[in-house]
């Protein structure tokens, strides 16, 4: 910023003085020696001045540091904005997913629900078959005692039974000599059957042949007197 006074030597003469210049030199009237030429320096630039300038430019610089800080301060708040819309979305997704297993947890309960009612029905069904059942298992002792008699007797029977058996392979046995005797008679009568059937052919033959000689015979005797006469 150029700070520009203008002084009056004489009402009839003014001369500027470029009291910025001077100041960035660090000449004002009342300041020590700087070694400016113009001497304007030391008569028309004021020390309040100089120090105005002095406590804008710290201000200014602090004005620029605060805005660095802001500027920084701004783009964690986009970064901080961004991940928090990002957390957003995924807390949405998240309370979504939660909405979902939280009604998927309240129909599983209804289903958990019916299943305890059916397994309750089912332990009382049970019991009921345990009473039914500790019945059946007495019945079923009574039974096994009242069969453990049977097989005695069945034991018995079975022994008379294997008697009966080697009894009757006995009987077999001679039977089976009776049967082997009469099939040898039988192929013994077989065989005379068999000759008698052969002799009873050849008596055929010579009679069919006897038989047939004979004709020949009366056709020719036939033939014979029909040319005499």
């Amino acid at each position: 910023m150029a700070i520009v006074i203008a002084t009056f030597i004489t009402p009839a003469l003014s001369v500027l003085c470029d009291c910025n210049d001077c100041y960035n030199h660090g000449c004002y009237n009342g300041g020590p020696t700087c070694g400016m030429t113009d001497s304007c320096c030391k008569t028309e630039c004021l020390k309040s001045i100089y120090d105005r300038i002095n406590s804008l430019n710290q201000q200014l610089q602090n004005a620029n540091d605060q805005l660095s800080t802001c500027s920084t301060a701004r783009d964690a708040a986009t970064r901080n904005y961004q991940n928090a819309n990002t957390q957003l979305t995924t807390c949405s997704t998240a309370r979504d997913a939660a909405t979902r297993n939280y009604q998927n947890a309240n129909t599983q309960l209804t289903t958990c629900s019916t299943a305890r009612d059916a397994a309750t029905r089912n332990y009382q069904n049970a019991n009921d078959q345990l009473s039914t059942c500790s019945t059946a298992r007495d019945t079923a002792t009574k039974n096994y005692n009242d069969a453990n008699d049977q097989l005695s007797t069945c034991s018995t029977a079975r022994d008379t039974a294997t008697k009966n058996y080697n009894d009757a392979n006995d009987q077999l046995d001679t039977c089976s000599t009776d049967r082997d005797t009469c099939c040898a008679r039988a192929v013994k009568l077989t065989g005379g059957r068999d000759k008698a059937i052969a002799d009873l052919n050849t008596i055929a033959n010579v009679r069919r042949r006897l038989f047939h000689n004979d004709n020949q015979h009366r056709f020719f005797q036939d033939d014979e007197d029909d040319r005499r006469k």
